[in-house]
């Protein structure tokens, strides 16, 4: 992997299941904590989620496809982007504790599925799972510079597409920079009541979640 050198202070690494436990620090303290939709749920601990967390983070992390981001100086792990290939290969008892999990959070994201690729003839494709940067490391670029690096990895196992579920104005902003395209949305306004929604927790640009997927067009 090409280290990204002009990120001060940071170096980009590949992320293992050695990494779980920090991983898992930061999903717990940082993801759940500040991603817009968990909070409107108020679903932002992982005892929320069951088992299912830990099987996607455990899946991603197995996939080789995650990328992290590490300060130089100390080694300590400041940002995730936790990939996976399509979810339609989870293994069967995997699939089971994902599907048996009855969070706000996951019912939500079901309503724009990645299957709904299958709508744009896209029959092999990679998820971009989580994206997280330890909020003393945002700003740096981050963030874009490990989706372009899965990005490049993807290419490279001749997938038609990668995806991403976008609950995030920030997120959003760079996957349609990178090429990205909105094939579905939702606004959270249409469903608050629904799903038992505080949208007064976040902000009003955040209220919409998006599927965006980025073809591969040679």
């Amino acid at each position: 992997l090409n280290m990204a050198g002009d990120l001060e202070n940071t170096e980009l690494v590949m992320l293992t299941p050695g990494d779980f436990e920090e991983v898992s620090q930061l999903m717990e303290h940082h993801f759940l904590k500040r991603n817009p939709l968990c909070i409107a749920a108020k679903e932002t601990t992982p005892a929320c989620y069951g088992e299912s967390l830990d099987v996607i983070m455990k899946l991603t992390l197995d996939s080789g496809l995650s990328v992290g981001a590490r300060e130089k100086k100390t080694k300590k792990l400041v940002a995730i982007l936790l990939a996976t290939k399509r979810v339609d290969r989870l293994r069967k008892n995997d699939s089971h504790k994902l599907r048996k999990q009855q969070c706000v959070v996951h019912s939500v994201l079901a309503m724009i599925n990645v299957d709904a690729a299958k709508l744009e003839s896209i029959t092999s494709y990679l998820c971009l799972e989580f994206v997280c940067v330890h909020p003393d490391y945002t700003g740096r670029g981050l963030a874009r510079t490990m989706i372009q690096k899965v990005l490049n990895m993807d290419r490279e196992c001749g997938v038609e597409a990668v995806c991403v579920q976008v609950a995030n104005a920030s997120v959003d902003r760079i996957c349609s920079r990178l090429g990205f395209e909105t094939v579905k949305s939702l606004d959270l306004k249409t469903i608050a009541d629904e799903f038992g929604l505080d949208l007064s927790l976040i902000p009003q640009e955040e209220t919409i979640i998006k599927l965006m997927i980025k073809r591969w067009t040679d």
